[in-house]
């Protein structure tokens, strides 16, 4: 038997992929999947089945103390970040526009304007 092959070109611009995970959370199961079916052709059976079960004890220890860990950083004796001034400047604007809009939208759009002036040049002196 011989094997044939024939290329065809389609007239359709394939789309290309805008975004991929960034924690690898498709490449990790793609690469164990690879992985795993490899070892399983030169193991046996019972074997594969006796790896799997490590595998997944494995699993479930690694999210345990992940879980554990997250657990343990609420109870942390670590004091919360400090928030900066300009934040809370940035905060306090935005409940005073946001009110404004309701009140009086063109009271609001100056009060707006004038905050992002005044930031604008206290930046820069």
């Amino acid at each position: 038997m011989a094997f044939s092959t024939t290329i065809t070109t389609s007239s359709v611009a394939q789309p290309k992929p805008t975004a991929k995970p960034a924690d690898g959370s498709v490449a990790a199961p793609m690469l164990a999947a690879v992985l795993l079916a490899a070892l399983a052709a030169g193991k046996s059976k019972k074997s594969m089945t006796r790896f799997k079960r490590q595998m997944a004890l494995l699993v479930v220890k690694q999210s345990l103390q992940q879980r554990w860990a997250q657990f343990k950083n609420i109870f942390s004796k670590k004091g919360a970040a400090e928030i900066s001034n300009r934040t809370l400047i940035y905060i306090l604007i935005g409940a005073i526009v946001l009110a404004l809009i309701f009140v009086n939208p063109v009271l609001a759009l100056v009060v707006l304007l004038i905050a992002v002036l005044v930031l604008l040049l206290a930046g820069r002196i």
